[in-house]
């Protein structure tokens, strides 16, 4: 596993398991218990595999792909949106600023040849547009 992010009000979590290529979705219950997991996005046909993530107001998840040069935005229904390309390959994880308007991006230069490693392992900052907290729909929070 990897990237590890919660909602703010600590219900709902998501994590990825690069290994298979998937977003994790977790519902905890009131005492922070696990109530349910389940596949929120499966990214296998996507080029890269997912590494770290960020969770955004609205419920979307950024979620970095190591390997393929770039961070998806995945929707709360589990589609993805939107892709960030990034200029190097090896893209390790995504945090957004506290106001969701910049999306930070880190970088590995883990396998990239010394005399192409200008860029990798870097951090890169791109703006976003910035989301609005969602409704839960199951209980209207």
């Amino acid at each position: 596993s990897n990237g590890l992010a919660f909602s703010a009000d600590g219900a709902r979590g998501f994590y990825v398991d690069s290994h298979e290529r998937v977003v994790q979705a977790l519902t905890l219950d009131e005492s922070g218990r696990l109530a349910s997991r389940g596949v929120h996005v499966d990214l296998s046909a996507e080029s890269g595999a997912p590494d770290g993530l960020a969770l955004a107001p609205d419920g979307s998840v950024y979620v970095a792909m190591f390997g393929g040069g770039n961070v998806l935005r995945v929707d709360p229904a589990g589609a993805v949106v939107e892709r960030i390309t990034v200029p190097v390959a090896q893209v390790t994880a995504c945090t957004l600023d506290p106001t969701g308007t910049t999306l930070f991006i880190t970088t590995s230069d883990y396998g990239v040849a010394a005399e192409d490693r200008s860029s990798h392992g870097s951090v890169f900052r791109t703006p976003v547009v910035p989301s609005t907290p969602r409704t839960r729909p199951e209980d209207g929070r």
